[in-house]
């Protein structure tokens, strides 16, 4: 299991707000299982509540350009245009790999993608795998075979090492507000040599601590 986003904004007349979307994931197909999805706001100055089967917590979606936004002084001298951050701890261990990703809107492609697409398609996996080694893009599949049951959706997923912060908060001590600049806690990818860093993202997931992710790496490309 995991956590599967949609794209920040939505075009919804009802939202009064964008919105990013959090669902729960699964090996079944969207047709055999109900997916649990959660509402998480964008530039909220507070964070949103959220809960799985293996994880409770909250999360937090900071979009740069928002002139209203609480959080538009973060984004002053950073290059990053969004960052999104889950903190929280896991209820059980899951069993196997964990991911992380996201599912763009399908319906920009149509039947099938274009040449510009396909070509902006490759070089975004080319950016993506640099960052993160174990990260699997794809377009998904197209035409016929996309209206099967088990069709796969148009998605970029990792493992935890595709996250740019993880902080880990011993028992016992308080954990970092999401609200505030976490730069300061360390667990920092672009601050570690890659070897500590993948010993620090692969590390034994645990119950008794709380975990602080955060992710922005892409977000100047996508």
């Amino acid at each position: 299991p995991a956590v599967t986003f949609t794209p920040p904004f939505n075009n919804e007349p009802s939202s009064s707000k964008p919105r990013l979307f959090a669902f729960d994931a699964s090996s079944d197909p969207p047709c055999k299982t109900r997916r649990r999805v959660h509402a998480i706001p964008i530039n909220s100055s507070q964070p949103t509540e959220i809960e799985s089967e293996i994880f409770e917590g909250r999360a937090m979606v900071l979009h740069a350009g928002d002139l209203a936004s609480p959080h538009e002084q973060y984004f002053a001298n950073k290059t990053r245009r969004w960052e999104i951050r889950f903190q929280g701890r896991f209820k059980v261990l899951p069993k196997g790999k964990i991911f992380v990703g996201a599912v763009p809107e399908d319906d920009f492609m149509g039947e099938q993608p274009s040449r510009s697409l396909r070509i902006t398609a490759r070089v975004a996996e080319a950016v993506l795998r640099s960052l993160v080694p174990d990260a699997y893009f794809t377009l998904g599949d197209r035409g016929a075979s996309s209206r099967s049951a088990d069709a796969e959706l148009p998605h970029a997923v990792a493992g935890l090492r595709g996250f740019d912060q993880i902080i880990v908060t011993p028992v016992g001590t308080t954990p970092p507000r999401l609200e505030e600049n976490l730069a300061s806690y360390g667990g920092l990818r672009a601050q570690m040599h890659q070897a500590d860093w993948l010993e620090h993202a692969d590390a034994p997931l645990r119950t008794d601590v709380t975990y602080t992710f955060g992710m922005w790496g892409v977000s100047r490309h996508v």
